[in-house]
Parts: C-alpha cells; sequence; structure tokens
C-alpha cells in the first residue's frame, strides 16, 4: 500500500508540471508484482474504489501483453461493474466488497469502466505499447 502511495504522490507531482494547456485528467500508474508463471510476465494490478479514486478522468495505463488485475470496490452500494472493449464484468457486487477483472492486456487503445447500476464511467483504462 505504501508502494501504491507513493508512486500515486510522485504521478501527481509529475503531472503538476505539465503544461497547463493540457487535458484535465489523472494518470494513475499500477503496481507490477512479479507472479510465479513459468513464463515470468509481470501482473499490473490497481484497486480502483468508487467515489474515492473514480470519475471519467481518472485514467490507469497499463502495457500491452501484461497481465491485469483490476481490482474493484463501491463502499456506498451495491454495483455490478463492466470492463467495455473487453467485455469483462465483476458480476453483481455487494456493497463494500471487492470484485476483481482479470485479463491480459492484448488490445491497445481506452476502455471504460462504467457502473451498470449508475451508468457512470469510473474510469478509463488505457493499453499502450
Amino acid at each position: 500500500m505504501k508502494k501504491f502511495a507513493l508512486t500515486a504522490v510522485a504521478v501527481f507531482a509529475l503531472s503538476s508540471c505539465a503544461d497547463a494547456a493540457t487535458t484535465d485528467t489523472t494518470s494513475v500508474a499500477p503496481t507490477t508484482v512479479a507472479t510465479n508463471s513459468s513464463d515470468e510476465t509481470n501482473t499490473e494490478s490497481f484497486t480502483l474504489t468508487v467515489g474515492e479514486n473514480s470519475g471519467v478522468k481518472n485514467i490507469i495505463s497499463f502495457t500491452k501483453g501484461s497481465n491485469v488485475e483490476l481490482t474493484i470496490v463501491n463502499p456506498n452500494s451495491d454495483d455490478e461493474v463492466h470492463l467495455h472493449g473487453y467485455d469483462l464484468t465483476t458480476g453483481n457486487l455487494p456493497r463494500g466488497e471487492k470484485g476483481v477483472i482479470s485479463f491480459i492486456a492484448d488490445e491497445a487503445g481506452d476502455f471504460e469502466v462504467e457502473s451498470h447500476i449508475s451508468e457512470e464511467v469510473l474510469s478509463i483504462v488505457r493499453i499502450s505499447e
């Protein structure tokens, strides 16, 4: 958690140095964790908490080809969260409980993470080369 907090602070500090004409978005780097798989691939993970680090301007960046673990929690209400483009969902997600969407980032682009209950865009997942 400390590693994530330091990463988030560093990203915020660097983003505040950007040109004033840039779009007002927040780009957050995921945590990279080595896995025990035989092909020695890495897993990039991020926890999205509705109402805390969510919003249409929140961009979560992952590397194409990585294993992604996106953990979602809505502390305020029951939810069902969908990742567009990859057509993945958390299924029914009780209030305060974590749901995980895991996938291989094999397609580059920007993909909406959307609540099926409120129809709110919770974040943008950006997969880049």
